[in-house]
Order: structure tokens, then C-alpha cells, then sequence
């Protein structure tokens, strides 16, 4: 797929390359870096598809906060207008009983209408002030809420994910970080027993780093009887961009095929760390 056509590319057109991509890391006559690969290839797919999702829950998002915004705005403006056609009625009204009190007989009469219409007019005012308080509630109401959810947004971004793989090509324990997020070694052990961890221990998204694992692999398969299976426990200790720290459990199962000893990595969990 060339960068315009990537770049064209509808949702279904990259979750089918992405597809495609996962069938081949399962094609056993395929060799194990041909797999990561087009695992790597597959991960670019869906994070352009979670990528374009995420934008556009953020123009929706956008154009909601406006719509609220607004919403609020024309609402104090009529009530700014209503408080200003209050006062004006209520002028009217004081200037007509003025010509009232030198017109009609009935004084008692006239100043008591006059009275309940500006218990009517307070009336009126503090309900206006009350929905101009509300207003006001709610748009804090709606900030928090739109605070909490950049906040799990954010989180989730960070969140790890990296994927435990043996190459018997090189007797490499692999670890490749198929998340959005950088993620720094701390520690791995292998069966309780620490590991060393040449080189940068960063891994930046959609790369990976080894651990040689030669000399123990010659170790365990001369000592595994044929025909029989060892499992030993993974664990390493991640840190990602924001310092927060993961640990990921897995395991690297050793088995006989024919007359080799093969073996294969697997990730069982990823949480944080207690």
C-alpha cells in the first residue's frame, strides 16, 4: 500500500490489511522475523484506525462544549432582556399610578394593584436569578466531567502493551512493544533468576529488544528427557512515559519437536504494579 493509498485508505480497507497481516504471523512456514514483521505492519493499521477514532471523538466532543456554550450564552442574554423589560414595565407602572393619584378616587384600591404587580416583578427576578445560578452549575458540572474524561483518555493512551516472543533462530528472549507508549526495562527475570539486558533498555513503540538466551537454552534442552515439556515463569518490571510501573507475566514453554527442542514465549498478563 503506497502513502496516498494509506493515506485514502476507508476504516475497512486498513482493518483489512491489518488482517491480512495477523493471518501471516500464524503461517508456521513463515520465519519468526518475517512474523514481527507483519505483526509491527499490523499494529501501524490499527493504531492509524484507533488514531482516526480518537479524533473524531474529540471534534464530537468539541462541538458539543460549544453547543452547551452557546446554549448558556443566549440563555443569560434573555434573562438579562427579561430583567430589562421587567424594569421598564415596572417605570410604566409607577409612572401610571402618578396620574392615577390625581385622577381616580379610589387611592387604596389603585396602590394595592400596584403593590401585587411588584410582588409579581420580585417574583419574576429571582426566579431569573435562580436559572442564571443553574446555568452557571452546570457549565462547572460539564467542565468536571469533560476533565475526567481527558484524564481516562490520557490514561489509556499510556496504558502498556508488549508482547513476549522466542526466537529459536538466535535463542533471543524478544520483547516488543506493540503499545502507543514508550515503555524502559526495569528488570526481567527468567525463572526467578535475573537477567542481563544489553544495550538501551527503552523501547520505543512498535520496536523491540533482546535478551541472548543461548547458554541457557543449551542448558535446559540437554537436561529435558525426550518426549517430556518444562514451563518457566517470565516476569518483567516496565515503566512507562508518565513513571507509571507494569508487570508483565508470561512464560517461555520449552517442548520437543522431531528431535529439537523448541520454544515459545507467551504473555499472560500486564498490570500495574501493587
Amino acid at each position: 500500500m503506497t502513502f496516498d493509498e494509506f493515506e485514502n485508505a476507508g476504516p475497512s480497507e486498513l482493518r483489512a490489511q491489518a488482517k491480512i497481516c495477523f493471518d501471516l504471523t500464524n503461517d508456521p512456514q513463515i520465519v519468526n522475523e518475517y512474523q514481527i514483521a507483519k505483526m509491527l505492519e499490523a499494529q501501524f493499521y490499527m493504531q492509524e484506525l484507533g488514531r482516526r477514532e480518537d479524533s473524531s471523538i474529540a471534534r464530537r466532543d468539541f462541538w458539543l462544549e460549544i453547543s452547551v456554550i452557546v446554549l448558556i450564552c443566549i440563555e443569560i442574554v434573555l434573562s438579562i432582556w427579561g430583567i430589562k423589560l421587567a424594569i421598564k414595565q415596572g417605570t410604566d407602572e409607577d409612572a401610571l399610578m402618578d396620574k392615577q393619584n390625581h385622577i381616580l378616587t379610589n387611592l387604596q384600591s389603585s396602590t394595592a394593584d400596584t403593590a401585587t404587580a411588584l410582588a409579581g416583578l420580585a417574583t419574576l427576578t429571582k426566579a431569573m436569578s435562580d436559572n442564571t445560578s443553574a446555568s452557571s452549575t452546570t457549565l462547572l458540572s460539564l467542565r468536571s466531567m469533560t476533565a475526567t474524561m481527558n484524564k481516562n483518555q490520557l490514561s489509556l493512551f499510556y496504558d502498556p502493551s508488549i508482547a513476549l516472543i522466542y526466537n529459536m533462530a538466535q535463542n533471543r528472549i524478544l520483547l516488543t512493544n506493540t503499545g502507543r507508549t514508550r515503555l524502559t526495562v526495569m528488570s526481567l527475570k527468567v525463572n526467578g533468576q535475573p537477567q542481563d539486558f544489553p544495550g538501551q533498555k527503552l523501547i520505543s513503540a512498535g520496536t523491540s529488544r533482546y535478551v541472548d538466551f543461548a547458554e541457557n537454552y543449551k542448558k535446559i534442552s540437554s537436561g529435558l528427557a525426550k518426549g517430556t515439556s518444562l514451563s518457566l515463569p517470565v516476569e518483567a518490571h516496565l515503566e512507562n512515559e508518565i513513571k507509571k510501573h507494569f508487570v508483565l507475566s508470561g512464560n517461555l514453554f520449552f517442548v520437543w519437536n522431531n528431535d529439537k527442542v523448541e520454544v515459545h514465549g507467551q504473555n499472560n498478563s500486564v498490570l500495574p504494579e501493587p
